[in-house]
């Protein structure tokens, strides 16, 4: 790891590899210039790795790509449908017996798409 100034810090990596926390320790910071900007700690500054990096840091790489946008787009469509969904009761059953909740559900679904339906029909004026 690399301070604001250049310096430079090490940690095990290996601990990272067995799935345990790291932590990287500037010891430099006392005598730096610029430790109002990057440090207030009496020890210097610390920076804690989770333990799953590697994977956090692969996955932000792939969300950076034009696939995972796509892909994304379509999941978040998605998840606004069931977020309406939800608040037109579709969280919790209110009845026994799967038929009976499936009745639910489509009366919720329907709920939702004919307050849709109208607020096109208002918007078109």
């Amino acid at each position: 790891m690399t301070c604001p100034e250049g310096r430079q810090a090490r940690f095990d990596v290996s601990a990272v590899q067995l799935r345990k926390a790291a932590e990287v320790r500037f010891t430099t910071c006392a005598e730096c210039p610029s430790r109002g900007k990057c440090a207030n700690a009496a020890a210097g500054r610390r920076i804690k790795i989770h333990p799953y990096e590697p994977e956090i840091a692969a996955e932000r790489k792939r969300q950076a790509t034009s696939e995972f946008r796509e892909l994304y787009a379509k999941r978040a469509g998605g998840e606004r449908i069931i977020s309406h969904l939800t608040r037109h009761g579709a969280r919790r059953a209110r009845f026994i017996g799967i038929f009976k909740v499936w009745g639910q559900e489509v009366l919720a679904a329907l709920n939702h798409n004919v307050k849709a339906f109208l607020r096109l029909a208002a918007a078109a004026g």
